[in-house]
């Protein structure tokens, strides 16, 4: 960062800005802690912005000007009207540069992105999509996994972006309850953790079986927007995965985030349940703060080199707001027959330490002070 940009933000400083936007200070014996600041201002301010502008583009005028007070950030009116992301440079380059080979027939050549693209109106990829690009994914999925004693199991992992919950799939899964799987690399077909218990249904993973993401989803500007373009594709084969695992009785642990609510979660469980799952647990990851969630994606985003992506402060905030909703929900509700909550504020290769667990519609907290944390960001708005 540039120190002129630190003049923006004098607040943080004991002496204010001096002309020309040079920063006058008595020191700079805490650089670390200045540039956490300020980075957390600029999250802030730009949340801001992104709020202020979807407001003002679809909500309604207010009286005397303005925005109506009663179309809210989280409103149905505010959240449902989002514009989606203009992918037709995407899209381009995909018909330019996928050879023809490895590409398949789109049913919908106008779909913005590859879910719309390859399916019909009812939602339905087409048999060539399927054969070409679905089936050997779902193939090298429950590959070498052994079969469930008596009915399988789904577990399913829980956490906005930055929470840690593939930390807790791929390292921890022990400690936490959940079975060992297999790591496929869907890109090359290579399997990179053996030994698996149970099936894993990866959406990220499963984007490395899509043509497109395999031959757009470069490092650099070029890259940055791929990973959306396939995004919706993958999801629907993750959860088309954990239902072909529970057919063929075999455990799956399905890593999802758990954030869009409630009733999608009622949905997704229900429908794992007729595909034949005798039991449903959940494991939550919570990283401490959004704040701390925000650190690493930037991170993590930073060093892909955009293949992954950057995820805005709003958005992200949003989505572990709806996470700590839907854990509460579901624990009350008892949607999960077992369901989980760890920290995993530690340093990175630090174990989770649970912080609650429910059962029958009753909670058992263990940390009471990030429970609370936890339950605090449930309830913002």
């Amino acid at each position: 960062m540039k120190l002129e940009s630190l003049a923006h933000f004098p607040e943080i400083f004991n002496v204010g800005t001096g002309g020309d936007d040079k920063i006058l200070w008595d020191g700079w014996d805490d650089s670390v802690r200045v540039e956490n600041e300020v980075m957390q201002l600029i999250h802030e301010s730009q949340a801001e912005q992104e709020m202020t502008q979807l407001l003002n583009a679809f909500c309604p005028t207010g009286i005397g000007g303005g925005v109506d007070p009663s179309c809210s950030p989280s409103s149905g009116a505010a959240a449902s009207a989002k514009p989606k992301q203009d992918l037709s440079n995407i899209k381009a380059a995909a018909l330019s540069q996928v050879p023809e080979s490895e590409r398949t027939k789109p049913v919908r050549p106008e779909g913005r992105d590859t879910n719309e693209q390859y399916t019909d109106a009812s939602g339905k990829y087409s048999p060539e999509r399927a054969e070409k690009v679905h089936e050997p994914a779902y193939k090298r999925m429950l590959q070498d996994i052994p079969k469930a004693d008596g009915k399988p199991t789904v577990y399913m992992s829980g956490g906005g972006w930055g929470s840690g919950k593939s930390t807790l799939i791929e390292q921890f899964p022990e400690k936490v309850g959940f079975p060992k799987t297999n790591i496929i690399d869907y890109k090359t077909g290579q399997v990179k953790v053996g030994g698996g218990k149970a099936v894993l249904s990866d959406p990220d993973a499963l984007k490395g079986a899509i043509p497109e993401y395999k031959k757009l989803a470069v490092p650099g500007p070029a890259g940055r927007d791929v990973p959306n373009y396939v995004t919706q594709e993958s999801r629907e084969m993750g959860k088309e995965g954990v239902e072909r695992a529970l057919r063929a009785n075999k455990n799956v642990v399905y890593d999802s985030t758990g954030g869009h609510g409630i009733d999608d979660l009622k949905t997704n469980v229900a429908r794992f349940r007729a595909a034949g799952a005798g039991r449903v647990e959940g494991n939550y990851a919570f990283p401490g703060s959004v704040e701390e969630a925000q650190r690493r994606t930037d991170i993590r985003a930073e060093r892909s080199q955009g293949l992954r992506r950057y995820i805005p402060p709003s958005e992200l905030r949003a989505v572990h707001q709806e996470v700590a909703r839907t854990w509460f929900a579901a624990a009350k509700q008892g949607v999960y027959d077992k369901l989980g909550l760890w920290s995993t504020a530690g340093k990175y290769g630090d174990p989770p330490t649970l912080i609650a667990t429910a059962e029958g519609g009753k909670i058992s907290v263990h940390d009471q002070k990030q429970f609370d944390a936890f339950k605090k960001m449930s309830e913002a708005r």
